[in-house]
């Protein structure tokens, strides 16, 4: 931690005497009418306030995270060196492999999937609290036939896609219901194991209509020719649910560190924040760093990726708020999908 010391010098300007001369061959001499113009300067002396010291101690925090979207968010805490806490990032393939990493300890915070937080609340041999979100959705619905331009469009239509049982399938359901189509019977949803096989199947014409997360929706629909976005799920899930805000990114922290550490969980909070806004406000210098983190493999695809991923940053009520609506929507869709019950008050960090 630096301590600046601020010296205000103070000099004091000395008076000096104007003295006047006789004339007329008699000695000069000085009476009392004849008095020398003095003059003074006003010294004055400001105060010293010094800067409050920030006290609290930074310390080593292990951050697990899908790459993609939820790292997006965390890039400068990747790369700065001017941070108060230290931070070491374990990559994953998948936010399955994120719970007995943090069951094991292995892990302080993590970057998982909304109803994944939940599952994890609701674990018996695991007490981790929520402490922000940091993406709103990511899931678009691209098409190559030109003709999707509401929800109502996909009414007698295929939409291919991943994640069945999990955060797309519900956020897919929801939207579709909400716009008065059954999935099953107004709308066939295909779904697969891999979003590369259904890329593979629009290019090859097998497939025309897809739901993508994103950084995947923009690789695809820049190399697919005539494949374009046609419907933004996150603004379709706020047309019918404008309170219960979709998200897809909540961090959680063990409660442990919560408890031991609080002063490096609030400067988390901090530098996650402003990591984000960084993210936002410097989209080329985020792209760059996207690509040399490995996060998104080009530039030009990093620079277009990052504006759709909704990074952001909620915390404190909001964040309770929105992600309290996104799991009332799992859990009524199934309850098994947020680990059988809704997480209590505790469940949410409100600094």
């Amino acid at each position: 931690m630096k301590r600046k010391l601020f010296l205000m010098l103070v000099a004091v300007i000395a008076a000096f005497a104007l003295v006047a001369c006789g004339g007329n061959n008699e000695p000069e001499t000085t009476t009392a009418a004849q008095q020398a113009e003095t003059t003074t300067t006003e010294t004055t002396t400001e105060a010293y306030v010094p800067e409050e010291v920030d006290e609290r101690e930074g310390r080593n925090l292990t951050i697990a995270t899908p790459r993609g979207p939820a790292a997006l968010g965390m890039l400068h805490l990747i790369d700065s060196a001017e941070l108060r806490n230290e931070y070491e990032f374990a990559f994953v393939g998948a936010p399955d492999e994120i719970p007995p990493m943090l069951v094991r300890g292995e892990v302080d915070i993590a970057a998982v999937p909304p109803n994944m937080a939940a599952i994890l609340a609701n674990n018996p041999n695991l007490d981790v609290q929520v402490v922000a979100l940091t993406t709103l959705g990511v899931l678009h619905i691209v098409d190559a036939t030109g003709t999707i331009n509401s929800v109502e469009d996909l009414r007698g239509r295929t939409i291919y896609s991943a994640g069945s049982g999990g955060t797309p399938e519900f956020i897919l359901n929801h939207v579709l219901i909400g716009n008065g189509l059954t999935p099953g019977v107004d709308v066939t949803v295909n779904f697969r194991s891999e979003h590369t096989e259904i890329a593979a199947l629009i290019e090859g014409g097998l497939a025309e209509i897809a739901m993508l997360p994103e950084l995947f929706a923009t690789a695809t629909v820049n190399r697919i020719e005539g494949l374009e976005y046609a419907l933004d799920m996150t603004a379709e899930w706020a047309a019918i649910s404008p309170d219960a805000g979709l998200t897809m990114t909540a961090v959680v922290v063990r409660s442990e560190i919560i408890e031991n550490h609080p002063d490096a969980i609030s400067l988390f909070l901090e530098e996650l924040e402003e990591s984000i806004r960084f993210v936002q406000n410097d989209v080329d210098a985020a792209a760059e760093l996207a690509v040399e983190h490995e996060i998104i493999p080009a530039v030009p695809v990093a620079r277009l990726a990052i504006p759709r991923s909704n990074v952001t940053f909620i915390a404190g009520a909001q964040m309770q708020a929105y992600l309290h609506g996104v799991l009332e929507v799992f859990y009524a869709a199934n309850p098994q999908a947020v680990g059988g019950q809704m997480p209590n008050e505790d469940f949410y960090f409100i600094r």
